[in-house]
């Protein structure tokens, strides 16, 4: 298998670490300020904590593996394996409301018969080199 790690755009990665950076503060502010019953401090522990950590397991352990059956997607503690032989069609795509993916310049992957996954590897040839080696049926558009 050949890993590709992700391409990042520097202002999504600047308004996503700025982001996490400040509902951080606030929660951390928010703990030490006020005193509250367990269940708000529980909801408060998840929004202000738990979900930026998860955001930045998500964005540091990204990457595609291709291998010659299939195409692994892994986002943090997401998994997704798609068999080569189910994948129709490659297309490049600016869309930024399409996937979580941080840069605008996307490929969205087309499989089965109708789920759609975008993926913005760095180096965007070699991986379009990988997939038509091990999959040549792949329609590229």
């Amino acid at each position: 298998m050949i890993r590709f790690k992700p391409d990042k755009d520097l202002w999504m990665s600047a308004i996503c670490w700025i982001g996490m950076l400040i509902v951080i503060a606030c929660s951390s502010y928010a703990l030490i300020a006020v005193t509250y019953k367990f269940w708000q401090f529980i909801i408060l522990v998840l929004l202000g904590f738990v979900i930026p950590i998860l955001i930045f397991w998500t964005w540091t352990s990204a990457y595609y593996e291709v291998g010659k059956r299939h195409l692994v997607i892994q986002y943090g503690p997401f998994t997704t394996r798609i068999p080569l032989a189910d994948i129709h069609s490659i297309r490049k795509t600016n869309n930024p409301i399409s996937s979580s993916v941080p840069p605008l310049k996307r490929m969205e992957i087309q499989y089965n018969d109708f789920e759609s996954v975008s993926i913005s590897p760095k180096d965007t040839e070699e991986f379009m080199n990988h997939i038509e080696e091990y999959c040549p049926h792949i329609m590229l558009k």
